[in-house]
């Protein structure tokens, strides 16, 4: 009887979530820097060419990754049901407050002339945005579900 090992995420979910982090990165940081408020940042300093690239980028994701990508690998293993569920929750909270808190802070001044204080308010300013909270909470509970639905799909398979 052929032996089925546990399935992990599918790759282009992967792929996709990696693509949606940089992004995350690029705008946290910039807000970050700028000392400016997250939702004016994305509305207000992000052109549309911007969002129809990272569409393109995440949908071309499902048809293009056929194969493991070595950059998805510690997504797909945040995703895997074998990672305890507050460590993967943990990661995804630090991944997604500590880009800008790196890059934007002390890097900051690469794409602003405001001084540290201000970098560090702009810091402080997003972590506590409705939008940054919000956002941890969405993907924290998709890291769940997708999480959820593994250890599904593997005890369907383990008899």
């Amino acid at each position: 009887m052929p032996r089925h090992t546990r399935p992990g995420p599918p790759q282009y979910l992967a792929f996709a979530s990696l693509v949606l982090w940089c992004a995350w990165t690029w705008q946290s940081s910039a807000a970050t820097a700028r000392d400016t408020p997250l939702p004016e940042q994305l509305t207000d300093h992000t052109p549309l060419w911007w969002y129809a690239l990272l569409a393109a980028v995440a949908v071309a994701a499902t048809y293009v990754i056929r194969t493991p990508v070595r950059a998805t690998r510690p997504v797909a293993r945040l995703l895997s049901p074998e990672t305890p569920l507050p460590t993967a929750l943990t990661t995804t909270v630090l991944a997604l407050l500590l880009p800008p808190l790196l890059l934007g802070v002390p890097l900051g001044f690469l794409a602003s002339d405001a001084p540290l204080a201000t970098r560090w308010n702009g810091y402080a300013d997003l972590v506590t945005s409705p939008v940054t909270l919000g956002l941890c909470v969405a993907v924290c509970a998709g890291v769940a579900l997708v999480r959820r639905a593994g250890r599904g799909v593997a005890a369907g398979h383990s008899g």
